[in-house]
Formats: C-alpha cells, structure tokens, sequence
C-alpha cells in the first residue's frame, strides 16, 4: 500500500531517475515528510490484529492529512537546492526537540514514541552501518608534554602514562598482540598478531562517502539483485564502481582508512596515532573480546603524572614488581612528569627502575 501511493512513486522517481548529489539533510527531509503516512499504515494493522486500540490517536487522521507535508514538498521540490534543505532540516529539529522532553517529561519510555518522532533520523544514521564494518580504536601520542592534554586525558595530571616501545614492520610502527583472530568450531580463536599505527591527520574535512557507491558490507551478487537494479532488471550507474572490482576495493579501502583517521584541526595538540580493530567476521563485537593482550616487554615505562597520589603509585609499582619476576623482565622504568618553566612544557625524569629478582622479590633501584 505505502509503495503504491502516488506521492511514494513521486518520490522515488525525483530520488532516482537523475544522477544529481543528494545529501543526508535532503533525503531526512523526504523520509520526514513520509513518515507519517507510513507510521498511519502500520498502526491501521496493528488495530486490526490486536497490537494497539483502535482509538489510537493517529488512526483519527486521513491520508490525505498525512500526506499534507509530502504533498506541499513535491510541489517545492524543483525549486530547492542541498542549502535548502539543510535549512529545512535545522528548522524542523527544534519542534523534534520539543516534542521528545515532552515525550521525556511525562515519563514514558516506550519505543512507540521513539519510532513516530525519530525513526527517519535513525534510519540515516543507520545507513552508514552498510558502508563499512564496525571498526574500534586505541588511542596513542607521541608526546606527552602538552598540560592540557594532562588535564584532560590524564585526570588532571593524577593519572599516569603508559610509555610503549614499538616495533617496525616495512617502515611502519607496530605492537604485538594476543587477539581473536578467526571463529573455529568452539568459538573465538585467540592468537598472536600485530597491529599497525596509523597517524591521524588534523585537517578539518573528513571524505565525503558517495552511500550507493560505498556500500560495503555485501557481495557483489547481492548489490547487484537487490540495490542496483529494478523490477526490469535494468542496472544503476552506480554498479559501474564494480567492473574494475581491484580498483573499487583499493579506493574504498583508503577512503575508509581516510575518514577514520582524519580530525579537527582543533585536536592537532593530540598528536594521536590509533591502532584500528576491525574484521568482517565479527570476531570484535563482544567487549571481552576487545580487551586485547599487549606484551609486557612492549611497555617500556610508565610515567606517573605531577599529582599522582602516593597509594596509586605504590599499587602500580607492585604490580609491575610481579609482572617483572612474571616475565623475568630486567630494567622497567618508572619516570615523574614535572612542569618546566622555561620551556612551559611537561616534561619527565627518571624516578626509579624495576628489575626481577630470582626470589620473586623485586627491588626498586633510584635512577
């Protein structure tokens, strides 16, 4: 019935028969305009088959009152541009706003008012779970002398840092972990692997993602039955990205690796490196599964920050003492980070050094 309606078919046709840019703003606004209609549809079975009272406020419009926003957007649709409908979008957002805290103010909870107020946004942001895998990050530097960033990261200079000595691999820094690597026929195969840094640019613009020509996370047979084709089986232009399949996955590759280490250039103090995780076989999903083994003898040192308590520093000296006699580690490096003056920076200095000890009893040594 929704596929049917008059201003759904208009729709589509505008959307698809030109090869002009549409933005996410643009396609928020039509799926707005629509989503009324089509919430009415659902409700309209739902009474019928018992999921909700037939008295439901919303089955008390006609479809002609539902379609009323869709109806006045055709009829402007030729006349607008991407701004436009940015604008249109920002406009609409403080009505939304205001009817989610009513929505939160009178305590209710359910999913019914999620779905008629924010489906639309939702299936946007969705989308770009089509693009690419799920991917996770952790976050290096490579310094540690900017005080902010001590305040901000480091609670306030009471944390400490964790000082890793990478290895190289074809000019690239790596570190060596014990991560899943594959799903065998009992679950998660844990192994030995490396991951690479990958430094981050500061430059403001991430790639823009063209979706149709970005979607990723299927097969080639499977884009090309059920996104780029038709009833008719006439193919869209956007499934020439994939006559030159080498290419294709080379450009979504580094485009992918692009977006996700590019940032503001107001993080430039960050000078951050990230180690990215991710698999198509989602072997990641799980927390647990995350938590990945570093080496030891990767962690070079750890720096205690200007105000680290004393207790937090004895409870991390005692339990790098036991990893030491664990791993039969000599020389692990405790440094203290301190305010220079002349060079307004932080910087740091030797503290003491920790060794392992054939009687499993460690002893600090001064530097």
């Amino acid at each position: 019935t929704f596929l049917n309606n008059e201003n759904v078919i208009k729709f589509i046709d505008n959307l698809s028969s030109s090869e002009r840019r549409v933005t996410k703003h643009e396609l928020l606004v039509h799926l707005r305009s629509l989503h009324l209609y089509a919430f009415h549809l659902v409700t309209k079975i739902f009474a019928e088959i018992g999921l909700v009272p037939h008295d439901t406020k919303i089955l008390e419009l006609t479809e002609e009152e539902c379609l009323r926003s869709s109806t006045g957007l055709l009829a402007a649709t030729k006349n607008l541009d991407g701004s436009e409908y940015e604008l249109a979008v920002y406009a609409a957002d403080g009505k939304q706003f205001l009817r989610n805290y009513a929505i939160y103010k009178s305590g209710d909870s359910s999913n019914w008012h999620k779905i008629s107020l924010n489906f639309a946004d939702d299936f946007i942001e969705g989308l770009k779970e089509l693009t690419h895998e799920k991917w996770y990050t952790a976050c290096f530097m490579d310094s540690c002398s900017n005080s902010s960033i001590w305040g901000s990261y480091g609670d306030n200079h009471a944390g400490v840092c964790m000082k890793f000595k990478p290895s190289t691999s074809n000019e690239t820094k790596i570190l060596p972990f014990h991560m899943p690597i594959g799903i065998g026929n009992n679950g998660k195969l844990w192994g030995d692997s490396v991951l690479h840094f990958h430094k981050v640019k500061y430059e403001g613009n991430a790639p823009e993602l063209d979706f149709f020509r970005t979607i990723g996370i299927f097969s080639r047979p499977e884009l090309e039955k059920n996104w780029y084709s038709d009833g008719n089986g006439n193919l869209s232009s956007c499934a020439d990205v994939l006559r030159d399949d080498v290419n294709w996955r080379k450009n979504y590759w580094d485009r992918r690796q692009e977006s996700i280490t590019t940032k503001m250039p107001d993080w430039i103090n960050e000078n951050e490196y990230r180690l990215i995780l991710d698999s198509s076989l989602s072997i990641f999903d799980s927390g647990k599964d995350r938590c990945l083994k570093y080496e030891f003898n990767s962690l070079e040192g750890i720096i205690f920050g200007i105000k680290t308590p004393p207790e937090d520093k004895y409870k991390v000296l005692k339990a790098v003492e036991a990893l030491c006699d664990k791993n039969k580690r000599d020389g692990f490096q405790f440094y203290q980070a301190y305010h220079d003056a002349e060079t307004k920076t932080i910087k740091y200095r030797p503290l003491i050094s920790v060794s392992c000890d054939p009687s499993e009893k460690s002893h600090p040594t001064l530097n």
